[in-house]
């Protein structure tokens, strides 16, 4: 993981904060179903039809993209991609960790 993260200039953390540049996390449905939420900015009400996803797998394709748009310029030169990501160990993340280090392998 710490390849991919150095590679593409991008922090994963637990820590929710003001001022990253994305959150990934859980919530609660009135019934009880736990869906996902993917957002750039914490304090907009999430759109159901836009950043919510009911599986998580969705989440890894999402976070992949996300990571691999913020490629612009030399690393050294890229400003920090910051992403909130209540569950750093979910297996979703380490699938997208894993694609992602293919791709940089397949330079």
């Amino acid at each position: 993981m710490e390849n991919v993260l150095k590679h593409f200039n991008v922090e994963l953390t637990k820590d929710y904060v003001d001022g990253l540049d994305y959150y990934f996390y859980e919530e609660t449905t009135a019934d009880g179903y736990c869906v996902f939420v993917a957002v750039d900015d914490y304090r907009k009400t999430p759109s159901v039809s836009e950043d919510v996803y009911y599986y998580d797998s969705d989440l890894k394709d999402l976070l992949i993209q996300i990571i691999e748009d913020n490629i612009d310029g030399p690393v050294s030169e890229r400003k920090l991609f910051k992403i909130y990501v209540e569950d750093i160990e979910s297996e979703w993340v380490e699938s997208a960790m894993n694609e992602l280090n293919e791709t940089i392998q397949n330079l």
